[in-house]
């Protein structure tokens, strides 16, 4: 019989390295913190979204994200704008300059997942994607 929780326990380690060497390639350099760039993720794919959404979608406090979000607006890379149907509330907008990064970055960690995926086979690749999909698809269906 199958060992699952070795096996299990060595694609925590391969997903956490993967993810490592992929988020690395700009949060120390550029003097954006992991967090903010959760943040700014957050605001890149649903812009004019409030603080408290994103404290909803990313499990975080207000207050934590308030703090965030205020030296990203401090910094220039998010921006406030009032919100017509409440005025308390204000939607964040990514300044020019994030979108700038953003894309930099994607198209940095693209490159660098291509030639971590080189070494599979055409095939294999498939078949990963496949299997990949088939466990989130999991995921979608169960609340864990």
């Amino acid at each position: 019989m199958l060992d699952r929780k070795k096996y299990v326990e060595e694609l925590i380690e391969g997903t956490q390295l993967l993810r490592r060497k992929a988020s690395g390639l700009s949060h120390a350099k550029d003097g954006i913190t992991p967090s903010q760039w959760q943040v700014i993720g957050h605001i890149f794919r649903h812009e004019g979204c409030t603080t408290n959404e994103v404290a909803t979608a990313l499990n975080m406090t207000g207050s934590a994200v308030t703090q965030l979000v205020n030296r990203l607006v401090a910094e220039g890379y998010v921006k406030r704008e009032e919100n017509a149907e409440d005025r308390r509330a204000h939607r964040l907008i990514l300044s020019a300059q994030s979108k700038k990064r953003i894309n930099a970055f994607k198209a940095k960690r693209l490159d660098l997942m291509l030639k971590l995926y080189s070494a599979l086979t055409d095939a294999e690749f498939k078949q990963y994607l496949a299997l990949n999909k088939k466990v989130i698809s999991g995921l979608e269906k169960k609340t864990l």
